[in-house]
């Protein structure tokens, strides 16, 4: 097509009849005409007034083409023209829209999963990264039926070796604990008071918010809510949750709820663990089998797996 101006045909010819044919209305014009017409179809031609021969889409009455009157496969890319997509999309995704539309949601779905430009090189394929993780999962269960455990996994003060759990796996391998301390003062005054221990270290104590005066246990530790603390003013006044003048704050702190004075001795006595071998019938479960069903003598244990300190 050329690139000169289009133009709408025009009629030069306007003769009437009775009247003499000449000009417009003579063989001139109807020449001009046809040459018009003519013109208007073959692209190659230029109108007399320099405008570009052919029919363009301002000649032609707007149409839809339905896909009956056009062959299969007769549409080329040439004909679609070229297309521009946008993997930053605002649209929301849809199964109805352009061309451009789907091409810049595909995109755009593309870059979601890719977390970079979808022209950008991939750092690995989804059969590669399947392949990767079937492999690691094949080495983590190797490696779990290992020997090959340290601390990389997990840490030695948070499990128990085998020899450290024969003293608990003992009949009647009861620890109880005694803590002797002072009262050196009863109040100081701003919420605490001081008392020592049997090393005569001095440790300042908090006051509760009845007075009560709460010690720190410097040893181990003790099980709330099962009344194994009780303490034992001057060896004479016995104190425990169950008595009175006593509370459990936490598993390192107890509370006298009726305040000493200076110079009492207060000496706590506490379990830190109890022997359940002495106790409890032992059952070992060295297979998958499921415990039968028992009364509560029973205490059932199943080796998950074995730690070398």
């Amino acid at each position: 097509m050329s690139d000169l101006e289009h133009k709408i045909p025009e009629r030069y010819f306007d003769g009437e009849i009775g009247k003499e044919s000449v000009g417009i209305g003579g063989p001139d014009a109807i020449e001009e005409t046809f040459d018009e017409i003519i013109t208007m179809f073959d692209p190659g031609l230029t109108h007399k007034d320099g405008k570009a021969g052919g029919i363009d889409g301002m000649n032609m009455k707007e149409k839809t083409i339905t896909a009956r009157e056009v062959a299969d496969n007769a549409i080329e890319d040439r004909s679609v023209g070229t297309r521009t997509f946008n993997e930053n999309i605002a649209d929301e995704y849809s199964k109805t829209g352009t061309l451009t539309q789907h091409l810049s949601w595909l995109w755009k779905y593309i870059k979601s999963m890719t977390g970079t430009s979808p022209f950008a090189a991939v750092a690995d394929t989804i059969a590669g990264l399947s392949s990767k993780v079937a492999a690691g999962v094949t080495a983590l269960n190797n490696h779990k039926s290992s020997s090959d455990h340290d601390d990389r996994y997990y840490k030695k003060n948070e499990v128990y070796s085998r020899q450290e759990l024969i003293p608990y796996l003992e009949g009647g391998n009861t620890e109880i604990v005694y803590e002797v301390f002072t009262i050196v003062s009863s109040d100081n005054g701003d919420g605490t008071f001081t008392y020592k221990d049997k090393d005569d270290e001095e440790i300042i104590g908090d006051l509760g918010e009845n007075g009560e005066q709460i010690f720190e246990l410097q040893e181990k530790d003790y099980l709330l809510g099962r009344n194994m603390i009780s303490a034992i003013v001057n060896d004479t006044l016995h104190r425990s949750v169950v008595s009175g003048g006593l509370a459990e704050i936490d598993e390192t702190h107890v509370a006298l709820t009726d305040p000493e004075d200076a110079g009492a001795e207060v000496t706590f006595q506490y379990f830190f663990r109890i022997g359940v071998a002495g106790e409890h019938r032992l059952y070992y479960m060295g297979d998958d089998t499921p415990p039968p069903d028992t009364s509560d003598a029973t205490m059932w244990f199943k080796v998950v797996g074995e730690y070398d300190a």
